[in-house]
């Protein structure tokens, strides 16, 4: 694999995971998890994806539905987005047609990272 390349998590959509998912690297999410979903880089959730807990990233993007509060830098919901749950960003997206119901805060770049520290107290990597 060349250097450049970054390798890809993706949770296919026959795919039920009840627990937690930490990744350094992005994550595309086709089927369910009911947990806390972490990830140093992007999260994608497609269009049939399902979260039932918190999501922690850098940057994501949601076609599919969350239930959960959400902490990111950057936050897009796509038109076809479903979010119930307070969203704690930076910079929030959203398209004509997407949900959302719950809080949003906007947060300053300090404030951010110290929100997107993982559980045992070590920052994911951010930028």
């Amino acid at each position: 694999m060349e250097s450049g390349h970054k390798a890809l998590t993706i949770i296919g959509a026959d795919c039920i995971v009840n627990g937690d998912l930490l990744s350094e690297k992005p994550i595309r999410l086709d089927g369910k998890v009911v947990g806390t979903i972490q990830s140093g880089d992007s999260l994608i959730i497609g269009e049939n994806g399902e979260i039932e807990g918190e999501i922690r990233s850098n940057h994501t993007v949601i076609y599919g539905t969350v239930k959960g509060d959400i902490f990111a830098q950057k936050l897009e919901i796509r038109k076809e987005g479903k979010v119930s749950g307070n969203i704690t960003s930076q910079m929030v997206e959203m398209e004509a047609g997407a949900q959302y119901s719950g809080e949003m805060k906007i947060t300053s770049t300090h404030e951010q990272e110290q929100l997107l520290l993982s559980s045992k107290g070590k920052p994911l990597a951010i930028g």
